[in-house]
């Protein structure tokens, strides 16, 4: 069962979490990645099983209806779970030699709490737990970048989203009367602005991906480490992202301007991310790019599958990441080095091992291509095909750059070297896992190989090279000073309304004019009481407005 799985990876993300020295941190970080694989053997058996299961309690009552808390266990959740399953525990293997993660332990824990969070996002069954989730998966984002200077536009950006999907939700439930997620289908029928209801709350979720205009938070990922840029991009908010699209189906096909909105922001998010893979010197950037550009064909893929997962989304995820661990690779070849300009002034360790690193990518391509021709069809094929040229060009210009034009120098670093075998291991690994159906993949796959290798030998794009020098393009954030400029244009505005509104009108004239009422009855009546008939005359008015009140009482009656 799956709520059996998330109850055991919540005691071992409490175990981990406890401080204790640093000799004492590795071997409690190696006893909690044996615990979590141990428990994910258990799921994998569950899944095998196919038996359903539900697990709820009641954590709110009222008159009309109690709220619950689900997990429910199916074999789409599980396989819905599977790919945050294995890159959680990919995520901790490699900090787990990575001797630059001071606290492996608590790491874990972090990474165990948030796939945690992940399985009660993935098995929520209304507003209140899903909403729930996705705030700790926020929270523990924190967590996770450990940096103010890079989570700060990134939590913001994603405070807004939840806040409007929150606003959007609470919409929905005031006409449909449930807070069940299933129930969102009868507000196609009792629903009122439903398509601004609708692509409000899609425009909430492009923000969580980080697509276009929103990718101001995602690209200040660059300044943390890179393991950790990678477990944010792959296992955090757009992740959750996804996770939305599918429990929501049947809200965003409410307007009718669906599917153009998703078609503009996602082909405007693909060019985007070729442009900035070519034209960044930051090679974190970069990575960061090709992300952005395989979620926006994701999403595309997924609305021609009907937003329904299976397996062959969960072998493309993974095989994505693969390619990323690849970079991360070379990324470690190159003495973490993230300036192009920089990296192509150092020589590298060893040529043996570059060859095999872009051995690596280039059969991680395959299975990724090969998972591709599974997807396609005669409405996707625009979108796959646009992705691969753009990807497959910008990345072989990228590794022409990095290895194919460089004085390979044999470089002894001692302390490095388990490290470096342990990723070599693993992606090897995980190659042939993907690759385990090669005699069957389409020809088209092997040829995309080729070709890949060959744009590797002879970069096509080599005349673009010249940005990495203009540092005016390099060091300007365009969308920054966009938002920095409606920033200030808003506050200019709230304090030209501030003066207009709170000082001149009400401080300088309603309360003036209240505050002189008040100043002359006071004046007024302390005459009256000083004066000699002031008494008399405040005693015939009373006997007045008495005899008045009883008239009109014996009226009314």
């Amino acid at each position: 069962m799956i709520a059996y799985t998330a109850l055991l990876l919540f005691f071992i993300g409490i175990f981990s979490s406890i401080k204790v020295g640093v000799k004492v941190d590795k071997a409690l970080s190696f006893l909690t990645f044996t615990s979590l694989f141990l428990v994910f053997a258990g799921f994998c058996d569950g899944m095998n099983s196919l038996s359903n299961h539900t697990w709820s309690f009641v954590w709110d009552t009222n008159p009309g209806s109690s709220l619950k808390f689900d997990i429910i266990s199916n074999h789409y959740n599980y396989w819905l779970i599977f790919p945050c399953f294995v890159l959680t525990m990919l995520s901790a293997l490699n900090s787990l030699f990575f001797r630059y993660e001071e606290r492996r332990s608590s790491y874990f824990s972090i990474l165990i709490f948030n796939l945690v969070t992940l399985i009660v996002l993935i098995t929520s069954n209304n507003f209140v737990q899903l909403l729930s989730a996705l705030f700790v998966i926020d929270i523990l984002s924190v967590f996770m970048i450990k940096n103010v200077d890079a989570y700060r536009r990134y939590v913001l950006l994603n405070m807004l989203a939840d806040i409007v999907l929150f606003v959007v939700l609470a919409i929905i439930n005031c006409r449909v009367d449930s807070l069940d997620i299933r129930q969102i289908v009868l507000y196609r029928n009792i629903g009122m602005h439903q398509d601004f209801v609708a692509l409000t709350g899609l425009t909430a979720v492009f923000a969580k991906f980080g697509f276009f205009l929103f990718q101001i938070g995602v690209m200040d990922l660059k300044k943390i480490r890179f393991h950790r840029m990678l477990n944010i991009l792959f296992l955090s908010s757009p992740l959750a992202a996804i996770i939305l699209l599918l429990k929501f189906n049947a809200l965003w096909r409410t307007s009718s301007y669906f599917t153009a909105y998703l078609d503009f922001v996602c082909i405007l998010t693909l060019v985007w991310g070729f442009l900035g893979s070519l034209g960044s010197d930051n090679f974190k950037s970069k990575v960061i790019y090709w992300q952005m550009s395989f979620e926006a064909l994701f999403v595309e893929l997924l609305r021609f599958h009907g937003f329904v997962w299976f397996s062959g989304f969960t072998f493309l995820y993974l095989e994505m990441f693969v390619i990323c661990l690849g970079l991360y690779l070379l990324y470690y070849l190159n003495r973490r080095r993230v300036s192009m300009l920089q990296i192509k002034s150092i020589p590298l360790i060893n040529k043996k091992e570059i060859a095999y690193t872009l051995l690596i990518i280039v059969a991680a391509i395959a299975a990724l291509s090969n998972t591709l021709t599974i997807l396609y069809n005669n409405m996707n094929r625009y979108y796959i095909w646009a992705f691969a040229v753009l990807f497959i060009l910008s990345l072989s210009a990228v590794i022409n750059q990095l290895l194919l034009r460089r004085d390979f120098k044999i470089i002894s670093k001692v302390n490095e070297m388990p490290v470096k075998y342990m990723m070599f291991g693993e992606l090897t690994l995980l190659c042939a896992f993907l690759l385990q159906d090669w005699r069957y993949a389409e020809p088209s796959v092997w040829i995309g190989s080729v070709v890949f290798v060959l744009l590797c030998a002879y970069n096509p794009m080599a005349e673009t090279e010249f940005v990495y020098g203009i540092d005016t393009l390099q060091n300007n954030d365009i969308l920054g000073r966009i938002y920095h400029i409606l920033i200030k244009s808003l506050r200019l505005c709230g304090r030209f309304f501030w003066l207009l509104i709170d000082r001149l009108f009400m401080e300088k004239f309603v309360l003036a004019l209240f505050i002189s009422a008040i100043e002359q009855s006071l004046r007024f009546f302390r005459r009256l009481h000083n004066s000699k008939l002031g008494g008399g005359f405040v005693a015939i008015v009373l006997l007045i407005a008495l005899l008045g009140y009883s008239y009109y009482q014996a009226g009314v009656e």
